[in-house]
């Protein structure tokens, strides 16, 4: 066995991940045009400060317990709620 394989078998590992962190992704980007339409029809503004707010309280909350430093979790999900802020005025 080369030293190669343990590392080629985590690349594996982590491209798994990946694809699978895109396809949920993709689900979400879906269910946010569903919110943009559901606040279309009741006349509610695209973007919920207190929502993201709280939103973000939660996944830092969560990503300590996965030892996750809080700066990555905000700067990913900021990113995430963005996407779907956008998803929502198309």
């Amino acid at each position: 066995m080369t030293e190669e394989n343990p590392l080629l078998a985590l690349r594996d590992k982590i491209s798994a991940l990946d694809e699978k962190l895109l396809a949920l992704l993709a689900e979400r980007r879906g269910l946010a045009v569903e919110v943009g339409k559901a606040k279309l029809a009741s006349h509610r503004p695209v973007r919920d400060i207190d929502r993201e707010r709280d939103l973000l309280e939660r996944l830092m909350t969560i990503g300590k317990r996965h030892n996750l430093d809080a700066h990555y979790i905000t700067r990913l999900f900021q990113l995430i709620i963005e996407d779907s802020v956008l998803t929502q005025q198309t």
